[in-house]
């Protein structure tokens, strides 16, 4: 787990992608977007990261090489994971909104479903909505 500088009474963000720079870019606009956010670049430590940090948003790839969307939602599931989850993927539209219906069937709370490369104003956007609701949740 890699923090970015910011307080920790803000709402967490963990950044999960097999691209560390992928992964810190999305940690560095949680933190300017008011989030304490960290990341991680393999995701066969997300569980362990979920349960000691206990982030309230997690954005994550769903192609990665140690591990696919669908074991990710399984270890959410099985963690009962009450956040929020966002998807940023490079897979085509298609394949990145059935990985979203997927994760909801688990009962996973998917908030923002984006393609890559990332539009960061918009990407900065989304987080300052969300971050709005995780405070008054």
């Amino acid at each position: 787990m890699e923090p970015i500088a910011g307080t920790s009474q803000r709402p967490r963000l963990l950044a999960v992608d097999d691209a560390a720079a992928s992964a810190e870019l999305i940690a560095r606009i949680a933190d300017r977007s008011g989030f304490s956010a960290c990341y991680v670049s393999d995701p066969t430590t997300v569980v362990t990261v979920i349960r000691s940090w206990h982030p309230a948003i997690i954005v994550t790839d769903i192609c990665m090489p140690q591990m696919d969307a669908i074991e990710l939602w399984n270890s959410l599931r099985l963690l009962e994971f009450t956040g929020e989850l966002m998807l940023v993927s490079g897979q085509n539209e298609t394949l990145r909104q059935q990985a979203g219906k997927l994760a909801g069937i688990k009962g996973l709370k998917v908030v923002a479903n984006m393609q890559k490369p990332l539009n960061i104003r918009m990407f900065g956007e989304i987080l300052k909505s969300r971050l709005s609701h995780v405070w008054a949740s």
